[in-house]
């Protein structure tokens, strides 16, 4: 878990330092400030039943709907709302750790506050005039989550498949990560993002399981605010 944790306060130092050594140096008011985006792509379980630092194996799908404000030119604070689906299957092998087998599969839900860096500066002045096309960024911040339709079988200690749940539904999770974005159109921006998230709580059933999960979205977000007609590409 620490490991985890510690990669995380790497996201949110880096997001500190940048945001506090430019922010006086950006004296331009963006021209747009509220963006609503919507996303889609494929999310990975990692556990105790899946101890791989990253693998595509099982993937599932997930959806993410979103609101973004720009506080400055590249720093900006989004509030999210995910729904997704995760699993895993371990079918239990002769000679392996019983407690290593099992199956789970659960829907879960987020909602989180995160703030977000751009390296370079994609956001247009009042005059819709950009310095740059596209832009490396990272992001980190947190949330709460919700399971729901929870199903999970595991092998107990006489190697009898038994049905299983789960003691909890909510939790608190820390996310972060990287993406590339890019103006399609004045108002009008597509990123490609990859992150992790930490959870205070086990996704499988098993009560020291140190659950995470990896996520790779792709979406848009478009401006709520119309500022004339003048295209200064």
């Amino acid at each position: 878990m620490m490991r985890y944790l510690g990669k995380i306060f790497v996201y949110f130092f880096c997001i500190y330092c940048f945001a506090s050594t430019t922010t006086h140096a950006q004296n331009d008011v963006p021209a747009r400030r509220s963006y609503i985006g919507i996303a889609g792509g494929i999310m990975n379980y990692g556990g105790y039943m899946q101890p791989k630092s990253f693998t595509l194996s099982q993937i599932s799908g997930a959806g993410e709907i979103m609101y973004r404000y720009d506080v400055t030119t590249n720093f900006h604070v989004r509030a999210t709302g995910l729904v997704g689906w995760l699993q895993r299957s371990n079918q239990y092998v002769e000679g392996q750790t019983p407690d290593r087998s099992g199956y789970f599969q659960t829907g879960i839900a987020e909602l989180n506050i995160l703030p977000e860096y751009d390296f370079l500066n994609i956001t247009p002045d009042k005059q819709l005039r950009y310095q740059y096309k596209w832009t490396p960024y990272i992001y980190a911040g947190g949330g709460a989550f919700r399971m729901f339709h929870y199903k999970g079988q595991k092998v107990n200690a006489e190697n009898v498949v038994v049905n299983t749940g789960i003691a909890h539904k909510w939790g608190a999770d820390l996310r972060g990560g990287i993406g590339i974005k890019y103006v399609a159109a004045p108002g009008i921006q597509l990123f490609f993002e990859g992150e992790q998230r930490v959870l205070n709580r086990p996704i499988d059933f098993y009560q020291y399981s140190n659950s995470h999960y990896f996520s790779i979205m792709i979406g848009g977000i478009f401006s709520l605010q119309k500022i004339g007609s003048k295209n200064n590409w």
